[in-house]
């Protein structure tokens, strides 16, 4: 490389060009979510028709307040110089359950709620380990001889069906 290689890498134009070439922040699509968004254009709705709420979360709107309820403290995020408008625990739990429900790809909710991709990716991870770390122990109880004992003897009255 000679000093004229030199002088056009650091140029304005090419160091403008660099700079550029990745922005962060949100993307203008984004910008209105509240308006366009699937969660703030939908969830509203779905509460009026349980069936619907339902299909939508594959869960009753009763087991959604019961989980909210549960976990929605540790799904809050602050607001702040970097988080101007914090994504609520609600919507949080909706994007997860939509991922569960359906298997989309983060790119494809991330259209729907008007959310980035990364961003979408954060919420599922962060709200599946926090309903792994609150709920597992409630529900998912460390089975022992007793329980065992218990579902072979349900196999047998319901289905006549041994152990």
């Amino acid at each position: 490389m000679d000093s004229s290689d030199d002088e056009y890498l650091a140029s304005a134009t090419v160091l403008k060009y660099f700079i550029n070439k990745k922005s962060f922040g949100k993307n203008p699509i984004n910008d209105k979510r509240s308006e366009f968004g699937e969660f703030h254009h939908l969830y509203s709705d779905l509460r009026k028709y349980p069936a619907k709420f339902k299909e939508y979360t594959r869960m009753s709107i009763e087991t959604f307040d019961y989980i909210l309820e549960k976990i929605g403290d540790k799904l809050k995020k602050k607001w702040s110089n970097f988080i101007k408008v914090p994504i609520c625990p609600c919507e949080r739990l909706i994007v997860t359950l939509r991922f569960l429900a359906t298997g989309a790809s983060f790119a494809s909710l991330a259209f729907s709620f008007r959310l980035g991709k990364s961003t979408v990716g954060a919420i599922v991870k962060e709200t599946t380990q926090v309903l792994w770390d609150n709920m597992f122990t409630i529900h998912m109880p460390q089975p022992n001889e007793q329980c065992f004992q218990e579902i072979a003897e349900q196999y047998w009255k319901l289905w006549n069906f041994p152990n």
